[in-house]
């Protein structure tokens, strides 16, 4: 099967990301040369879908540790909010 290459504005609207924020993917070299894009030309660049398909699946382990201690401090911070009386109302 052949590989298949996308354009930046082709990528956006598969993976509803902005072209500016695909761009700034590659700039900060999240998206590697020669593995998720090609660029004949100096200008040009392609996107490889298959590896950039796989990067979308990807979810870094320090994104979920991120997402466990938010998930803690919401607890924490409903758990306050339950046990909180208003001295008004005392």
């Amino acid at each position: 099967m052949a590989e298949e290459y996308l354009t930046a504005k082709e990528l956006s609207s598969r993976i509803k990301y902005p072209v500016g924020s695909i761009k700034n993917l590659v700039c900060q070299k999240e998206f590697i040369k020669n593995k998720h894009y090609v660029k004949p030309t100096p200008r040009k660049i392609l996107f490889i879908w298959s590896a950039c398909e796989a990067w979308l699946l990807e979810i870094p382990q320090a994104h979920l540790l991120v997402i466990e201690i938010l998930e803690k401090i919401t607890n924490l911070t409903f758990l306050k909010l339950i046990n909180y009386q208003n001295p008004r109302c005392a």
